[in-house]
């Protein structure tokens, strides 16, 4: 069964080749600055694949699209609400405060869905944009469906961190974190699949009012072969592991849960982890600050 993304078909050629929604101008605006390019003047690619674009366009961007384009949060939409029993939905972003698309992750979760969410540890830590957002994010935590989804059975909610020799001291490890700052998204089915990624994370703001792009595509092949590579970064693991992994979406939670544990249980005596997978809510890292390193011992000769 191939699926249907279901929101406005636009080619990524065309994207680039004409415009749909010309921009209001602004009094620095240049015109004809490049010449134009035409859609045939741009041959396929012999092992391409079908792609479709998807945007947030705020309203009143465009004077042809007064109403704006929420394209992408509706492919999030259409994604999760495909994924049920035996099905394997997977995520990377850097925030998760888009209270809609939560909930239809929580609604995935109820039908039987496994959802593996990799997140962003503390967003722009010590900033007020950081600030600003762990606010917002607190209060989408109010709503009942982000609640339910991070204790749902099967939901896991993790982050990545990375770990290296200490060089004051033998046999100790220094751990940070891996900031996240990918926007994917991968609902795998048992033959069929759909992934996107792009500039939109899983916030209101670049759900409805910021101008992002992502692209989507559903080759099954290609999607489950991405997944299983970053998965086999993640976990320190081989592709035959995560391939398997990808095709028993039970397993796969679980061994993501289980290597959580296991590298947070070394992180507590400065032991070298497994992998880089951690639980988002009980991990502590060493500040941003080069993790409490004297920059300036390592690199003197």
């Amino acid at each position: 069964m191939k699926p249907t993304l279901g929101v406005r078909p636009l080619e990524l050629r065309d994207y680039f080749t004409k415009s749909e929604e010309e921009p209001i101008p602004h009094s620095d605006a240049t015109t004809n600055a490049v010449p134009p390019v035409n859609a045939s003047q741009i041959s396929p690619l012999p092992d391409g694949i079908e792609l479709q674009v998807v945007r947030t366009i705020a309203p009143k961007t465009y004077a042809t699209l007064p109403d704006g384009d929420r394209g992408i949060r509706e492919l999030y939409f259409n994604a999760l609400r495909k994924a049920g029993d035996g099905d394997l939905v997977y995520i990377e972003n850097q925030y998760f405060f888009d209270h809609g698309v939560i909930s239809e992750i929580h609604e995935a979760a109820e039908r039987g869905a496994k959802v593996i969410l990799v997140l962003s540890w503390k967003p722009d830590e010590g900033t007020l944009p950081g600030y600003v957002e762990d606010v917002l994010e607190k209060i989408a935590n109010y709503q009942g469906e982000s609640r339910l989804v991070s204790k749902h059975r099967n939901v896991a909610i993790l982050t990545l961190g990375n770990s290296r020799p200490d060089p004051r001291m033998a046999g100790r490890i220094i751990y940070s974190e891996t900031y996240i700052h990918s926007k994917t998204l991968a609902v795998i089915g048992r033959d069929w699949a759909i992934m996107t990624g792009g500039s939109a994370n899983i916030a209101f703001t670049s759900m409805w009012f910021h101008s992002e792009m992502n692209v989507a595509f559903a080759d099954r092949s290609r999607v489950v072969n991405w997944v299983a590579q970053l998965w086999s970064e993640h976990l320190k693991a081989s592709l035959d592991t995560t391939n398997a992994l990808i095709a028993k979406p039970g397993d796969a939670l679980n061994f993501f849960r289980e290597q959580a544990i296991r590298n947070k249980a070394a992180m507590d005596k400065s032991l070298k982890p497994e992998g880089c997978v951690y639980y988002r809510a009980e991990t502590d890292f060493p500040p941003r600050a080069f993790a409490g390193i004297d920059i300036g011992s390592v690199l003197r000769p």
